[in-house]
């Protein structure tokens, strides 16, 4: 088999989004090979130009994706858009929601402001509480709260 070198690899890519993941040594590919040589549309510099070598080495790009039906992922879902790594952590979206971690969570995520919000109605109202019976002196303040917002995990 001939040795191919500098084979673009093919990801989803359109309206200014893309999707990418990293290619190991040994992982899959299908190769395409085109009816004329990309080399000049790659770089900007096409032309019109027949060609007159038609399905070369030169025409081949990789598509990632191909697995032999010996591999199969554990991790692929019958209705919902997965993005993950198989065996491992997963975003899932489905009808209804976007699930964090795996198909089963359920645990809802609290938006920071929110809470923080809640939380210091809550302090405003204990540090000016005062029973009538104990005046000032008996009064316990509760300090600011730390950051509670996620570093890696945003929302609207």
């Amino acid at each position: 088999m001939p040795v191919l070198s500098e084979v673009p690899v093919l990801f989803p890519r359109a309206g200014g989004f893309f999707i990418s993941f990293p290619i190991q040594p040994g992982d899959f590919v299908q190769l395409v090979f085109n009816e004329s040589s990309l080399d000049e549309w790659n770089t900007d510099t096409g032309s019109n130009d027949v060609y007159s070598e038609r399905f070369s080495l030169q025409g081949a790009v990789a598509i990632p994706g191909i697995y032999p039906e010996s591999k199969p992922l554990s991790g692929a879902h019958k209705t919902n858009f997965v993005a993950g790594k198989d065996n491992g952590v997963q975003l899932h979206i489905d009808g209804e929601k976007i699930r964090l971690g795996s198909a089963d969570a359920s645990e809802a995520l609290a938006i920071a402001s929110r809470v923080e919000a809640g939380l210091n109605k809550i302090i405003s109202v204990f540090n000016t509480h005062v029973h009538a019976s104990m005046g000032d002196a008996t009064k316990t303040l509760i300090g600011p709260i730390s950051d509670i917002a996620t570093q890696k995990v945003v929302a609207e």
